[in-house]
């Protein structure tokens, strides 16, 4: 058969789920006796046909396997619309499909489990199992159904040059995809439904990963492209822990507890997140009753995360009630940009810089509706003294609640932001550099006699000696200067200075305060 009639023959059964012709390369699972009638063990029929044949073929049926089947050679595996698989047995460290070689390719099976309702610990329906000193290449995972297993749908360990696409993922106990110390994959247009956090404590829908934790390497050069993760109710949508180049870009992320995670291999570990985008996302938090950050974390306590990019992403509902978290929340990273989000209906805060972030970004966001549980609330947080960034042209309607709040000293530089806010737009603006305080105030003056000096004070909240005063008036008049300082913390005093050789009777003026911090 000629390549190009396999192309098409392949394309065929993945698209359409079609029986190979009578003249294809594929041999059916039938031949070597598998029964497919929904009683019969097939396990060994099945084993048989994958030992002597490159490419193997699931005709429509129902197919009984107590059994690991053992994948250890160049093979293609294909499945027919209506043929399934009963993975019929549970233990620890088993799979249906247990992968030792490279170029195999999984492609159209329909694969059920027995163990959904309980934590089975490296249980999966198709286990890649590679080392580090033995990486297997070219692996295809494509168009699979998979339901009801007890740790993970799909795992790829120790693997380059992977795709996994277009698999329907659901009703699994603890993670739908996971990618353990592998690199240069592809997981793309998957949906993952329903991923339960039993006995395992965590659970994820998507996860790069490795499995222990400064043992293992960590995974990198990775593309998460528009899948869809929803309901995993008690923890995370899409993760990394400490994965480097990893893209997150165009999912769909619905009812999850959290977002998007990329996050250190432990607190004191070495290894942390680096050169992670994630970008384009939808996140939102529907019917989770608990949820944590939208987008968030960062490095550890002895290394920072480093050049983490979040924009562009949709997010609502995200945060909890004591502005530790909040729609996008990042700790511990250097070089960190928050760019172009939009965020709605977060709870105490909608970006969140934690604490011991250096050159940091937080550009032309869209943050509406903050909601304040039992603590201060705000649009945007600098959680901790220490940290330096950038804080501009950002738009904060932040409803009822304040626009910013910074605890504590750093170099935090806020320029060109719009903050519309109900209890106020500022609070900790004293910790701030770049900021303008602008206040108005209207003053009916006594007469001033010639080359004489009126003086007035206004209270500007967080003005602190050394900022610069600017102040303006909105008619100019002939021989009057006006001028103004910080004169006592929160008091500016404004000099109103007639420099003509008369006395001169200043009508009902308004004028406009500013202050920079320096």
């Amino acid at each position: 058969m000629n390549k190009v009639m396999y192309l098409f023959l392949l394309i065929a059964t993945l698209a359409f789920g079609q029986v190979p012709k009578k003249n294809s390369v594929y041999v059916s699972v039938k031949s070597f006796g598998a029964k497919g009638d929904g009683k019969t063990d097939d396990k060994l029929a099945i084993q048989a046909a994958i030992d002597v044949n490159a490419h193997v073929y699931f005709p429509d049926g129902i197919y009984i396997v107590n059994d690991e089947l053992i994948i250890d050679k160049k093979i293609t595996v294909l499945g027919s619309k209506n043929a399934k698989i009963i993975k019929n047995f549970t233990a620890p460290n088993t799979a249906l499909l247990k992968c030792r070689n490279s170029d195999i390719e999984i492609s159209g099976l329909k694969i059920e489990g027995i163990t959904q309702s309980k934590f089975v610990q490296n249980e999966y329906s198709i286990h890649v199992v590679g080392n580090a000193s033995n990486n297997y290449t070219r692996i295809r995972i494509l168009n699979n159904t998979i339901s009801e297993i007890g740790h993970g749908a799909i795992c790829v360990e120790y693997c380059k040059d992977f795709l996994i696409s277009g698999n329907r993922i659901s009703n699994i106990n603890s993670t739908g995809i996971e990618v353990l110390s592998s690199e240069k994959g592809i997981i793309t247009r998957n949906t993952v439904r329903d991923i339960i956090t039993g006995s395992a404590g965590t659970a994820y829908g998507i996860i790069m990963s490795l499995r222990l934790c400064d043992i293992d390497l960590p995974s990198k050069n990775i593309a998460v492209k528009n899948n869809v993760v929803d309901n995993v109710p008690l923890w995370e949508g899409i993760d990394t822990h400490a994965g480097q180049d990893i893209q997150i870009i165009g999912n769909t992320i619905l009812n999850c507890a959290y977002g998007i995670n990329a996050s250190k291999c432990n607190n004191n570990s070495s290894m942390v997140p680096q050169n992670i985008i994630i970008s384009n996302n939808i996140i939102k938090k529907g019917t989770v009753k608990t949820p944590g950050r939208g987008i968030g974390s960062g490095g550890s306590s002895s290394m920072y995360a480093g050049n983490i990019v979040v924009s562009n992403n949709t997010i609502d509902g995200y945060g909890i009630d004591n502005n530790s978290e909040g729609a996008i929340m990042f700790y511990s990273t250097k070089k960190l940009q928050i760019r172009a989000n939009t965020i709605t209906n977060s709870l105490s805060s909608g970006i969140n810089i934690q604490n011991r972030n250096e050159d940091y970004l937080v550009s032309k966001n869209k943050i509406r509706k903050i909601n304040k549980g039992t603590t201060n609330a705000a649009g945007i947080i600098i959680r901790n003294e220490g940290q330096s960034g950038i804080v501009q042209d950002n738009y904060v309607d932040a409803d009822k609640e304040l626009g910013m709040m910074v605890y504590g000293k750093g170099s935090n530089y806020f320029k060109n932001n719009t903050f519309l806010a109900g209890k106020g737009k500022y609070k900790g603006a004293e910790h701030v550099k770049g900021l303008e305080l602008i206040e108005l105030s209207a003053k009916d003056l006594p007469p001033i006699d010639a080359h004489s000096v009126a003086t007035f004070t206004i209270n500007v909240n967080a003005a602190r000696e050394g900022d610069k005063v600017s102040v303006s008036i909105e008619k100019k008049i002939a021989y009057i200067s006006v001028e103004g300082y910080v004169s006592a913390t929160n008091v500016i005093t404004i000099k109103v200075e007639n420099n003509s050789g008369k006395k001169i009777d200043l009508p009902l003026m308004k004028y406009t305060v500013k202050v920079t911090k320096l």
